[in-house]
């Protein structure tokens, strides 16, 4: 009994490991990504997808896209995270980044084949998103890659649902020049 207590003890540190729910691995991707460690990212990518998600906290990809760790964005797609994978209540990258405000992200993410009229179940368009947040470049850069302007999705609450659309979410919040572009560009409410 106890050479089987004194076995046990020795290998069940490995035990825990390899029997860690997937959830365990990609939420410790999510914390690498998050804290743009490229070294744990490395090791956490091989315990893991790459397209791997967390409910309320989405995938790695999502997580950095949102926090604008560009050579994170690039290292997830090389390692083969999907650039669409939408999540509902998380969006997908591009639409997370579009409300973020990183252009430079989004440019990546249309570079590598993002949806720019995505419409991820609870949650608007990387348009409307961009648009709501006054990131005209975003938007220009979305309308410039196909985005379509008068795109509507159901946003708000389940108590109290809206259709939303980029120039309704605009105007609301006030983005003058995001709104002036939008109807030059055909947009209508």
């Amino acid at each position: 009994m106890r050479r089987a207590a004194l076995t046990l003890a020795l290998f069940a540190p490995s035990l825990a490991v390899a029997a860690a729910p997937a959830d365990d691995a990609c939420e410790a991707l999510i914390e690498a990504v998050q804290s743009v460690d490229r070294d744990e990212i490395q090791h956490q990518l091989e315990r893991t997808d790459p397209d791997c998600t967390v409910p309320m906290e989405g995938s790695p990809l999502i997580a950095a896209a949102e926090g604008g760790f560009l050579p994170v964005v690039k290292l997830l797609v090389e390692a083969g995270a999907s650039v669409d994978l939408g999540i509902e209540g998380d969006g997908n990258p591009l639409i997370a980044a579009s409300g973020a405000g990183w252009p430079d992200i989004v440019t990546y993410l249309i570079d590598a084949g993002a949806d720019v009229n995505a419409l991820v179940e609870g949650d608007e368009t990387p348009l409307i998103n961009a648009a709501a947040e006054g990131h005209i470049a975003i938007v220009q850069l979305l309308v410039q890659a196909g985005a379509d302007v008068n795109q509507a999705a159901w946003g708000g609450n389940s108590a109290a649902p809206e259709l939303r659309t980029p120039l309704g979410m605009a105007q609301r919040y006030g983005h003058t020049e995001t709104v002036a572009y939008l109807v030059a560009e055909g947009a209508a409410e």
